[in-house]
């Protein structure tokens, strides 16, 4: 799938300044360079062909980028994900950095984990070689029953390369 395909590159992130991994005990500088050692990590892997342009989080963390305010010298006081879209050469929109409940304990020993990558269809995309249909509508006792069926071919990512998760947050 996206989120655990086994030739995406994968690592965790810094220790911070308090010891632990976790975005609740870094800064936000700690912060800003875990987010922006994953996309550096997809840039330079690549050979500089490819640039992510989505950041997938946690609830969690995602909230955390949201809610925790940045000083910066001579401005207002804004949040962490506001600094980030004003000032990444990665992510220019705050819709290209979205929460997802699956990525919450997805990482090693139960941690959280993020991913970067590029959305666009001929890097990664979701195959599905029969569309959802219908069968006819069948009555069970006093109540009517409808049957679907589609398949799927889950994520398919062509280039592994456009992809990157790091763990332990």
């Amino acid at each position: 799938g996206v989120i655990n395909h086994p030739l995406v590159p994968n690592g965790p992130v810094a220790v911070g300044a308090s010891g632990s991994t976790t975005w609740e005990s870094k800064t936000a500088d700690e912060i800003l360079a875990d987010i922006n050692g994953l996309a550096d990590m997809i840039w330079s892997y690549s050979k500089m062909r490819e640039r992510p342009n989505k950041l997938l989080l946690s609830p969690k963390c995602w909230s955390l980028l949201k809610n925790r305010r940045i000083g910066i010298a001579g401005a207002s006081w804004c949040s962490i994900l506001t600094y980030i879209v004003q000032n990444s050469q990665y992510f220019t929109s705050e819709d290209d950095i979205q929460p997802i409940n699956e990525l919450a304990g997805a990482g090693y020993d139960g941690t959280d984990k993020m991913v970067a990558y590029c959305k666009n269809p001929d890097k990664v995309c979701v195959e599905i070689p029969q569309e959802a249909e219908s069968l006819p509508v069948q009555q069970n006792l006093f109540s009517y029953v409808m049957l679907w069926y589609a398949y799927s071919a889950g994520a398919v990512v062509r280039y592994p390369r456009s992809m990157g998760y790091a763990e332990g947050l």
